[in-house]
């Protein structure tokens, strides 16, 4: 079974060399796939450069373009991905965002992993590994993935309350891709964990194989980067704003997951129901904190 590794890029000239050498540098044979969503800034000389002066070794490498205007917002950034996928017929699907890199033996260990698990009488949606975090402004200080720190399957309800879906780089077998859907206006990594995990299951290999970049940068579509730009600037109304922001977006992110979940497994476990209603509760709290909180600085008109 040959995976397809799949990299969306879009305005990160900066960092999508990078990427696309590290998954070249794969020792698993993939199918790799760069796209470039309608960049203004020099990714397609990058990536053009790399493919030019890189051997691809044992993998079939390919690049697309797609010259559609790409709005920055979430529910673009996924059409992108559904229209990667739609390109290769692999059984198991890879991503990798282009700021980010995944080390060598990413797939390698996750193939290894499908491989036991089918001997074994046993079947899974998706396959992970654990993560490292790097930060720019402190490249000494690298953090690993909090949870999980043990190889295994990750049950929905903890697997949300320990915010493991967050801090583990996925692949995800077509069936279950398919059925999820992914055209949806959030950050896919909570929304499909949770129900790879009602599915056929979450398996974590808890071996850091992927490095997530944590860039301050104002043009990133998720919260991380827009949140430490505001950060480095000391800019505190601005970072109210961007936390009020995220909490939003997490709210939105919970009860589109909630509500897709009900509608795939109605008969999932109370503990699991649960674990949902207790994060929608806390962002719908923090967005409302953070709200009042501008409401009383006067960063907003003021509460009636």
């Amino acid at each position: 079974m040959k995976p397809a590794f799949l990299i969306n890029n879009r305005n990160k000239g900066r960092f999508v060399a990078r990427c696309l050498r590290a998954a070249i540098a794969q020792t698993y044979p993939c199918e790799i796939i760069i796209a470039d969503f309608a960049s203004t800034d020099n990714s397609r000389d990058e990536i053009k450069s790399v493919l030019a002066n890189t051997p691809g070794r044992h993998h079939e490498v390919r690049y697309l373009e797609n010259n559609e205007p790409t709005e920055a917002s979430m529910i673009a950034v996924n059409r992108a991905l559904k229209w990667m996928v739609g390109q290769t017929e692999a059984d198991w699907i890879f991503q990798c965002s282009s700021d980010d890199y995944s080390l060598p033996n990413r797939i390698k260990v996750c193939m290894a992993a499908l491989t036991r698990l089918e001997s074994e009488g046993q079947s899974t949606s998706g396959i992970a590994t654990t993560m490292k975090f790097e930060n720019p402004e402190r490249p000494g200080e690298v953090a690993i993935t909090g949870y999980p720190t043990m190889t295994g399957y990750v049950t929905a309800g903890i697997g949300l309350s320990r915010l493991a879906y967050g801090s583990t780089i996925w692949g995800y077998s077509r069936e279950f891709l398919e059925k999820a859907e992914l055209d949806v206006p959030c950050t896919l990594d909570v929304y499909l964990g949770f129900l790879a995990s009602l599915d056929k299951g979450y398996y974590v290999i808890a071996d850091p194989q992927h490095v997530h970049y944590m860039a301050a940068d104002n043009e990133n579509i998720g919260f991380q980067g827009k949140m430490r730009a505001a950060e480095l600037k000391g800019d505190l109304e601005e970072m109210t704003r961007v936390n009020e922001l995220n909490r939003f977006q997490l709210f939105e992110l919970y009860l589109l997951t909630a509500a897709r979940s009900h509608h795939l497994y109605p008969m999932q476990h109370e503990l699991d129901r649960n674990a949902m209603t207790q994060m929608l509760i806390n962002q719908a709290v923090g967005w409302y904190t953070e709200r009042k909180n501008m409401h009383n600085k006067r960063w907003m008109p003021g509460i009636i």
